[in-house]
């Protein structure tokens, strides 16, 4: 009997190691400021469930995937925000629903969503998710701890809704897109946007902005004033002022940017496929939250209809006068 016995022991203390939790995935690195998204999208669409033993390893997942399951190692609050680190390394910048803006992490959530429909490369990988309390709190340090504290809304269950921006690696510079000012590299893009003959920015850069610009006119994104630009990879990203349905334009944005984009003459042929594509169906899927409710309202949805087709409308003009190929030069 007690041979038995001890038998069954080591069995089951067999069953316990094989059954122990692997390490955390690791984010991508970041570094202090913003940095070119991954090919792999920026929708935040809703989270998998949290890493099993038989889950890929972290190198084998997409950015994208890391944002949606990390834990946060720690957070703090910025200048420009909450800022966390990730477990296994990563930074992302943080956006949480509080008492005085419960709403505040659809907006961001919303317009990435959209971007990953049309313009998948020009946001940084963006997950709207459900954080504990405990969790949050339990990373914060004691100033952010007492801040976080008196202006979270936390729901009945103890979560607070929040939207995760992955801030990849690489350094980029920050450029002034609200005023078209003489002089400036905004002003190049837009003379040779608007330009016939073939443009000396390089063409990837173009097409880049542009589509910043008609993400940002199908949320009625009031609120662009900056991207950041990364030369070597030619890249343009939109991280700061990510809105949806702006109550106004802000100070020295772009405001409404259907005028901007109705004057260029050259435009993305990837923007133009992708915009084609997008009907009703994929434009209010995109809008829905990890949870299945809607982001935006159903008006706000037939807003976004409206604002598509006033961009298929303006490539189709263009096309017209000027032929497809001539239109379409921009990748």
């Amino acid at each position: 009997m007690k041979r038995g016995l001890v038998l069954v022991a080591l069995l089951a203390l067999g069953c316990d190691d094989k059954s122990a939790t692997p390490p955390a995935g690791s984010a991508a690195t970041a570094a202090s400021v913003v940095a070119p998204p991954s090919a792999a999208g920026a929708a935040s669409k809703p989270a998998p469930p949290a890493a099993s033993a038989g889950a890929a390893p972290a190198s084998a997942r997409t950015p994208l995937e890391q944002i949606r399951s990390a834990k946060i190692k720690s957070v703090a609050v910025t200048a420009e925000g909450y800022r966390g680190e990730l477990v296994g390394g990563g930074t992302a910048q943080l956006i949480f629903a509080t008492k005085l803006a419960p709403l505040a992490p659809r907006a961001p959530s919303a317009h990435a969503n959209l971007a990953a429909e049309v313009a998948p490369a020009v946001v940084a990988p963006t997950a709207l998710r459900m954080l504990s309390l405990k969790e949050i709190l339990a990373a914060a340090d004691e100033k952010t701890r007492r801040k976080l504290g008196g202006e979270l809304r936390v729901l009945a269950d103890g979560n607070v809704e929040a939207t995760l921006v992955l801030l990849p690696a690489k350094r980029m510079v920050t450029l002034e897109v609200g005023r078209v000012l003489e002089g400036t590299r905004t002003h190049k893009w837009e003379t040779e946007l608007m330009s016939r003959p073939a443009p000396s920015e390089p063409a990837a850069l173009l097409a880049a902005y542009q589509q910043v610009l008609a993400v940002d006119a199908l949320c009625q994104n009031l609120r662009r004033i900056k991207v950041a630009v990364d030369d070597d990879t030619k890249t343009v990203l939109a991280l700061e002022g990510n809105d949806t349905f702006s109550a106004a334009a802000a100070d020295g944005s772009v405001g409404d940017p259907l005028p901007r984009l109705s004057r260029h003459v050259l435009f993305s042929k990837a923007l133009d496929e992708r915009i084609r594509k997008l009907d009703r169906a994929r434009i209010e899927a995109a809008l829905r939250s990890p949870s299945g409710g809607l982001l935006v309202t159903p008006m706000q949805v037939d807003e976004v209809v409206q604002r598509r087709d006033a961009l298929q409308r303006l490539f189709d003009r263009r096309i017209k006068s000027r032929g497809r190929d001539a239109t379409l030069a921009l990748p």
